[in-house]
């Protein structure tokens, strides 16, 4: 047979063998697109066509992903370490804890008897966000923030663009700055405090009718109709609500049951997040001369309190308390928790009043009595945050245990604020 004719058919073979190729894949592609037709729609993605089509916001559904599991909730810090520990919980292997900090989008209420610590605590706040660039606006019902104090610990006051300081008279105005400053975008509210707001029927009352209008029933009733509406624009806006709440006593207490309540109501125990009371559990005294007698005597100078977290929806750290240092005038003393566990720990070592810790660097520290070793460290370079690097491990889960402990490289701590000393 003659060559060509050999080619020819060849080719006509090929030819047919694609040609039945092609009719395959086409009969797969079929297939496929009869199963993509048998196959039914899941009752949810039913369910969110018909909400999208039906509801006037389309960001109603939320997805969430393996990365939304593991990152760590957007937080502000309080510049007191010790409180962003009991919010966040215990450090893990990866260096991180949930929520080191005041969470944003949500409500954080701070309560506690008097000089317990709770517009300290606020007031580092706000000067933590504002050292990171960050906004505060600060709702003072109480009409009692004095200045100068919180100049002293760090909040700047005369800086418009960063702080705010608001004193509204009464519930619905202090209401609609709340939702004004979320819209905008603020970082952080304070409210201080929540139990001293008082509602416009009341304040618009006359002086022989003040005290018929439902007292604290009524503010309580306010705050439950308001709350809902607040919690909504801080979501949005990614805005950090702090409250404080004063005790007060129980007016119904009948021998059984708590004997004192926070004001403005119970409605703040359901919509917030994160919890803590704040408690004085011990006066800090020290021998001075006291100008009035010439004498020294033994003069308060601060106090220990006792922060307990009563609800976190952030970490497992309910019930956890701790007790940290608040010196009059200066605010709260980082550096005294830091020597408390850096001892307990033996990172410090200590033989009677003598206070010991040797640097990365070999350098060592040895004073007599804890203000002078105190002193020291504040003086030397970098000696504030390199203590703190050795102290925050200890924190962790994985620390303090005899088998299988995890060691943590100080490098990678991630300190997005400076704790004040």
């Amino acid at each position: 047979m003659p060559k060509k004719k050999i080619e020819e058919k060849t080719k006509a073979g090929e030819k047919g063998v694609e040609k039945v190729k092609e009719e395959k894949e086409k009969e797969k592609e079929k297939e496929k697109e009869k199963e993509k037709a048998e196959v039914r729609p899941s009752p949810l993605q039913k369910g969110l066509q018909s909400v999208r089509g039906a509801l006037k916001s389309k960001d109603v559904c939320v997805s969430l992903t393996r990365e939304s599991i593991d990152q760590v909730h957007p937080h502000i810090p309080t510049g007191i370490f010790i409180i962003d520990y009991l919010i966040g919980g215990e450090i893990d292997a990866s260096m991180q804890n949930k929520c080191p900090g005041a969470p944003r989008g949500k409500i954080f209420n701070l309560y506690g008897h008097e000089s317990s610590g709770k517009t300290t605590l606020a007031l580092t706040t706000a000067a933590a966000i504002c050292r990171l660039g960050g906004t505060c606006a600060y709702i003072d019902w109480e009409h009692a923030i004095v200045p100068r104090y919180a100049k002293s610990l760090g909040v700047p006051i005369e800086d418009p663009t960063k702080f705010l300081l608001f004193q509204p008279n009464t519930l619905e105005d202090g209401v609609k700055v709340i939702i004004g400053m979320a819209q905008a975008g603020v970082d952080l509210i304070v409210i201080d405090s929540a139990g001293t707001a008082i509602p416009e029927v009341i304040f618009n009352q006359s002086l022989e009718k003040l005290g018929e209008g439902g007292g604290a029933g009524l503010l309580a009733r306010k705050w439950s109709e308001y709350l809902p509406t607040i919690q909504k624009y801080i979501a949005k806006s990614n805005t950090c609500l702090i409250a404080i709440g004063q005790i007060r006593a129980n007016i119904s207490f009948a021998g059984y049951g708590s004997k004192s309540n926070v004001q403005g109501g119970n409605s703040w125990k359901y919509f917030s997040a994160v919890r803590i009371s704040l408690r004085a559990v011990k006066k800090l005294v020290r021998k001075q001369l006291n100008p009035v007698t010439r004498k020294k005597e033994d003069m308060e100078y601060g106090r220990v309190v006792r922060a307990k977290v009563e609800k976190c929806k952030l970490s497992e750290t309910q019930g956890y308390e701790q007790d940290f240092y608040i010196l009059d005038g200066k605010g709260v003393d980082n550096l005294r928790t830091m020597i408390d566990i850096a001892s307990a720990y033996g990172i410090i070592t200590r033989g009677g009043s003598w206070y010991s810790w040797e640097r990365e660097n070999g350098e060592v520290f040895r004073s007599q009595g804890l203000e002078s070793f105190m002193e020291e460290i504040k003086k030397a370079r970098n000696g504030h945050m390199e203590l703190l690097h050795r102290v925050l491990p200890c924190l962790g889960t994985h620390i303090g245990e005899e088998e299988g402990g995890t060691e943590f490289d100080l490098e990678e701590l991630d300190l997005n604020v400076e704790y004040p000393a």
